[in-house]
């Protein structure tokens, strides 16, 4: 593990905090042309960066920020998606979880065990899709890990694939995402100490949420083209027939609590930020990211892989089960007794 001890921490902030809006004047990035929404919610939103609504001044933890505030939401209705499944594959069970008042639907991946299996725990993995609906991408993009016999669910959050709830963009979505990390790390079969939360696009951005929640029950989480700048909230309100950005975007309280950049301070779950070389604006904000979380000394990776925003999520969840299975073998090898 990477992270350094509270009181380096808590002195690292502010010094910390003075490097990030410095970052913040000096990476700003204009893409030319009318500003639209990428598909599948890419994090490459283009447009003028807005660094002034990324800092928290003065600065106050992600948690009792969003205890305090309420995020206005207008247009309380679901996000309804082209394509979106609304039956499971044979190979998948259908399953309910709840998130406060919500039940909702989950797909649930879980390999069928021999009787002398049956008592070992599997590693878990929690998968956020993109395209703010469940889609046969998404199944195929988790391969990797359904294919090692992990413990595979599929959440369809508040308001997506005939789920209640109305979307809300980063908000209640990452309150649904804690509730699906619990509802897996409940199940008999799941090892509690190796659960993981892996998403692509805006459910990368959940996942990157995921990293600031202390008693999540996660070793680590990835996102693959999910690290959101607050440009990309503009770019998608000026998008025409998307009603994606219900709130304010000028509003820094609204767009500090849907980012990972503006609250680093208190990543406390290992983040690996994937970034396809093939994105040039998914690839600068993984490491921007990444630049920002050294002077903090928290743990957020940037890591490039092959590909375009689609195309690089399999080989990113290749190489993130690639370190499941090293967290395996060294928590295999701990628990070893010694000759």
């Amino acid at each position: 593990m990477h992270d350094a001890p509270e009181s380096q921490r808590a002195a690292l902030r502010a010094p910390g905090l003075l490097v990030m809006a410095l970052l913040g004047l000096v990476l700003v990035a204009c893409r030319a042309g009318e500003a639209t929404a990428p598909r599948g919610g890419g994090a490459g939103g283009g447009g003028v960066e807005h660094p002034e609504l990324e800092r928290v001044e003065p600065y106050t933890p992600f948690l009792a920020r969003r205890a305090q505030f309420r995020s206005r939401v207008a247009a309380a209705s679901p996000n309804r998606v082209q394509g979106a499944l609304m039956a499971p594959p044979p190979w998948l069970e259908e399953v309910q979880f709840r998130s406060g008042v919500l039940s909702l639907r989950a797909w649930l991946s879980a390999p069928a065990r021999s009787s002398t299996e049956s008592a070992a725990q599997s590693p878990a993995v929690v998968y956020f899709h993109h395209d703010f609906a469940l889609t046969q991408e998404a199944l195929d993009g988790a391969r990797p890990f359904v294919d090692a016999g992990y413990v595979v669910l599929f959440p369809m959050l508040r308001g997506e694939n005939g789920n209640p709830g109305a979307f809300e963009l980063l908000a209640g979505e990452v309150d649904d995402g804690l509730a699906a990390v619990e509802f897996v790390a409940a199940r008999p079969e799941v090892d509690r100490r190796k659960i993981y939360a892996f998403g692509h696009s805006i459910g990368g951005g959940v996942a990157a949420l995921l990293s600031l929640f202390p008693a999540a029950p996660l070793r680590r989480t990835a996102s693959v083209g999910g690290i959101y700048r607050a440009s990309a909230f503009f770019a998608w309100a000026k998008a025409t027939g998307m009603n994606l950005v219900r709130f304010d975007p000028r509003d820094p309280r609204e767009v500090t609590l849907r980012l990972l950049i503006p609250n680093l301070a208190d990543l406390v779950h290992p983040h690996l930020a994937y970034a396809g070389r093939g994105d040039a604006f998914d690839t600068r904000d993984a490491r921007y990211a990444a630049a920002l979380a050294a002077p903090l000394r928290v743990p957020l990776e940037a890591v490039l892989v092959d590909g375009d925003h689609m195309a690089s999520v399999v080989p990113a969840a290749a190489d993130f089960r690639r370190r499941i299975e090293l967290d395996v073998a060294s928590d295999a090898k701990e628990a070893r007794p010694a000759p």
